[in-house]
């Protein structure tokens, strides 16, 4: 493997993302569209690297080619400036329509699906729904918040590789860039729209790989812990001193995702040894 063959795809997947946000952020702005800029950056950053990597077409063909689209779709709903008790109604449709499109038309066929339709629907707009209803969390958190999303995005693609599902792990590898990058922003308005974009985006990925894991040492609750990892910013609500809330923020989110990326590394380990062996 060359340099250029390493180099590459992290100019692609992780430099670019990062810098498209950045970069957008940055632009001088009016008062109160921080929101739907954070919302646009993180969107653009991500399709941005989805089409730089070749990850799939600008047309869907698979079920899972539906994820960049459903970005912007909680770009959409979760970026909108609306009251947060009237955006509930958009983000329930969001997680609705990623149910819809991500479910492979094929996946029931198999007799081992049969049964488990409605938890297969449950779990991926279920996740896309609470992950997106915790949106305030992250409005709080700031700047640490999106790093926090970052961590945990990043450790996503760390188990979605150890699900033997390279593509994914890229993809998501680009979200926690590109969640890095947003955190140029010192507004908790633009925060929580780069939010938006993950909340989205982070739950879906991680259910795709459930559906799609192909390493049999890879437990799914391992995908599933990474996926709510997030929801660790509600001990940030403690009531702490301003420091405090920062550390209980970053104990909520990184136990979770510790232990997700233990697990991950132990499956990866035992399904390379199979191979050895």
């Amino acid at each position: 493997m060359t340099i250029h063959e390493v180099v590459d795809p992290l100019l692609r997947g992780a430099a670019l993302p990062a810098a498209v946000v950045a970069g957008l952020l940055a632009l001088p702005r009016p008062p109160r569209v921080g929101r739907p800029l954070g919302a646009l950056a993180v969107a653009a950053g991500v399709l941005a690297a989805y089409f730089a990597l070749g990850l799939g077409p600008v047309r869907p063909e698979a079920a899972w080619h539906w994820l960049p689209w459903l970005a912007v779709a909680g770009a959409v709903a979760g970026g909108a400036p609306l009251p947060a008790a009237v955006r509930v109604v958009p983000w329930l449709g969001v997680a609705a329509l990623a149910a819809w499109l991500l479910v492979p038309d094929t996946l029931f066929a198999s007799e081992e699906w049969q049964d488990w339709r409605p938890r297969v629907y449950a779990v991926i707009a279920g996740g896309v729904a609470i992950l997106g209803l915790a949106m305030p969390l992250a409005r709080r958190a700031g700047r640490v918040g999106l790093l926090l999303w970052a961590a945990a995005a990043a450790v996503g693609a760390v188990v979605l590789f150890a699900a033997n599902n390279a593509l994914l792990a890229q993809f998501a590898g680009a979200l926690a860039a590109a969640l890095a990058g947003a955190a140029i922003t010192r507004d908790p308005d633009a925060a929580a729209g780069a939010v938006a974009v993950a909340a989205a985006l982070h739950p879906a990925l991680l259910a795709v790989g459930w559906l799609n894991n192909f390493n049999d040492e890879l437990p799914a609750w391992a995908l599933a812990v990474a996926a709510l990892a997030p929801l660790g910013l509600v001990a940030g609500e403690l009531p702490l001193s301003a420091r405090g809330r920062t550390a209980a923020r970053a104990v909520g989110v990184l136990v979770p995702v510790a232990v997700a990326a233990g697990v991950a590394a132990r499956a990866l380990a035992a399904s390379m040894a199979a191979m050895d062996g």
